[in-house]
């Protein structure tokens, strides 16, 4: 059907004239003429290659030509190639368009009238280009189509500096993707989340929502790798579609941006090339925010912003990776990259042993259909999607208020909530799939599976009580231990309730406060100023009445109630002053395990 459509198009165009000649388009290519009376030379220029409109953003920059053609397999491409590409030799725009199957000839002259011909044929037809990936107002922008129509019907198109960078493909049909890929995961939680997580992507946006990360962890040959490949068939083939850790922070930040209101799966964590940075781009994929960068003419380029859910893999968990390279793992990495324990399953990501003889060859069979049916379940969502947005936006909201409902109802723990409420909204996307006609499940087949996942995260979270508490108690416990004998200077009591210097002539570097023994109690006085600035925010705990209030249910400050300090008479000090006294003894026998 496409290649008609574009037959149709190529017997639709007219000849240009040029110098000597004139540019005739037809199914056997573009062929320049040379009329020299009776003598008419035919100069074979390349394969059939149409320009459909011209491009621009929505300021009137970026101007470009919207190019369209198919190669020798029958597949249509199409690309917006910037015009700035035109005022070079041309070198690039061939290499790109040979990339993709357009031939083209390798004399000097006709390669000079190519580009001729693809800068100059007269067009008249415009559209808006932009150059991110993903929503559009009420249209969803691929690299190779745009899926939806917006209320002007002018054309929208993506825009890059490459052809070829589309990782979004189709194979089959929709019944074809269902009877051996999504049927087959409907007994295996594991894999519901999988591709539900695939269909959410899409949602954050209309829905205002952050995105998500979740990680996989297990032994290898436990499926994980099946997982991710299922997940990916939802938009494209997993071999060129899944991508891999083994990239720096700055090379992952183009990846996130290419896979803007969509899916990313990262595999294997472990071949990430400087553990030390895996914090830093976990916070940065989430976030959906790169780094500013100059351009050549040393002006501030746009940084990249992106929302995305991906999936991940691991033998390892994020936490164990960070801690084997010096880092202290946050609790904003643990709600933003969820770790998922496969190992607790006898049959590693599949939860029973149901349509082949082992859980082995349940893995062999479904990353063999991987690779034969894909990107079709992606598409019929982006319509379902783009047909009526508002409306399907509204059913979507209302699924995601009850299911956020349902999960976070027996706790009131921050992070145990965001979880919560990300896994609603993976829910939401499975449950919408499903009354969109896409998975084939039963109705409640997604929300059940991901209520189970959730729940075995919460068996297997290690803080299952309040995580931001303890957080927050190691950090002070850890600074104390760290800095005790060269941030604080000794005192000797005079009395019950005043103090001078053990050694006058002492000097501390970057001085945080006092300590004093006294027998077997040690006691920490730090004023309250110096507490917030030179503690706090250090550990970056920037809630100060929230980690004072912490320390007080602890038992680790002796304080005059209701407040948090006491008075005490400093040396050299007429007056007293209000400090935090912290008893080191209880603080010592705390512990997390």
């Amino acid at each position: 059907m496409e290649v008609n459509k574009f037959l149709a198009k190529l017997k639709s165009y007219q000849r240009m004239q040029h110098a000597n000649g004139f540019f005739e388009i037809a199914e056997d290519g573009v062929w320049f003429i040379k009329d020299n009376n009776d003598d008419k030379q035919k100069l074979f220029i390349c394969s059939p290659i149409i320009i459909l409109a011209k491009t621009r953003d929505d300021s009137s920059n970026g101007w470009g030509r919207l190019l369209q053609w198919l190669d020798d397999a029958g597949i249509i491409h199409t690309w917006a190639i910037p015009m700035q590409y035109f005022q070079t030799d041309g070198g690039d725009i061939r290499k790109a368009l040979s990339d993709q199957g357009v031939t083209i000839s390798v004399n000097g002259y006709e390669r000079k009238l190519f580009l001729f011909y693809l800068a100059n044929y007269p067009i008249t037809q415009l559209a808006v280009c932009v150059n991110k990936i993903g929503w559009y107002r009420n249209q969803f922008i691929l690299p190779n189509k745009t899926i939806g129509q917006n209320d002007s019907g002018e054309i929208v198109v993506y825009q890059s500096e490459n052809a070829s960078l589309s990782k979004y493909s189709t194979k089959g049909t929709l019944h074809e993707w269902q009877k051996n890929i999504s049927i087959l995961a409907e007994n295996h939680p594991f894999l519901i989340l999988a591709i539900s997580l695939a269909f959410s992507g899409q949602l954050l946006e209309p829905l205002n929502q952050n995105g998500t990360g979740i990680h996989f962890k297990g032994k290898s040959s436990k499926g994980k790798s099946t997982a991710e490949f299922v997940a990916c068939t939802v938009f494209g083939n997993p071999e060129s579609y899944h991508c891999t850790w083994r990239n720096t922070g700055n090379a992952l930040e183009q990846t996130a941006f290419m896979h803007n209101d969509s899916l990313l799966v990262l595999d294997e964590i472990g071949e990430v090339p400087n553990p030390k940075e895996l914090g830093s781009i976990v916070y940065m994929l989430i976030n959906g925010s790169g780094k500013g960068r100059m351009t050549k003419s040393l002006t501030l380029k746009d940084s990249h912003r992106w929302r995305i859910v991906f999936l991940s893999s691991g033998e390892k968990t994020l936490s164990e990776h960070m801690e084997e390279s010096g880092q202290n793992t946050k609790l904003g990495h643990e709600i933003r990259m969820v770790n998922i324990n496969v190992d607790d399953s006898p049959y590693g990501i599949f939860s029973c042993v149901d349509f082949e003889e082992s859980a082995a060859s349940q893995a062999m069979l479904l990353n063999s259909n991987s690779n034969k049916y894909y990107g079709v379940a992606g598409e019929q969502w982006l319509e379902y999607l783009t047909i009526n947005k508002v409306e399907v936006m509204n059913i979507a909201n209302k699924l995601l208020n009850e299911y956020s409902r349902v999960l976070t109802a027996n706790f009131n723990e921050g992070h145990i909530i965001r979880v919560a409420k990300s896994f609603a909204l993976v829910a939401t996307a499975g449950e919408l799939a499903t009354l969109a006609g896409i998975t084939s499940w039963k109705s409640g087949v997604a929300f059940n599976a991901i209520q189970t996942v959730f729940n075995n995260w919460i068996t297997n979270l290690k803080e299952k009580g309040n995580y931001e508490e303890k957080e927050v108690l190691e950090k002070i416990k850890l600074f104390f231990i760290q800095n005790g004998s060269s941030r604080f200077e000794q005192l000797i009591p005079k009395d019950s309730n005043s103090f001078q210097y053990d050694n006058p002539q002492q000097r501390t570097i970057e001085f945080v406060g006092y300590w004093m023994q006294s027998g077997l109690t040690k006691r920490f006085y730090v004023e309250p100023l110096s507490f917030r600035e030179s503690i706090c925010k250090k550990l970056q705990l920037y809630n100060y009445d929230y980690v004072t209030a912490i320390l007080k249910k602890n038992g680790w400050l002796d304080c005059e109630e209701p407040r948090s300090t006491k008075s005490i008479y400093l040396p050299n000090c007429k007056k007293s002053v209000r400090v935090m006294v912290f008893d080191f003894n209880v603080m010592s026998q705390y512990s997390s395990e």
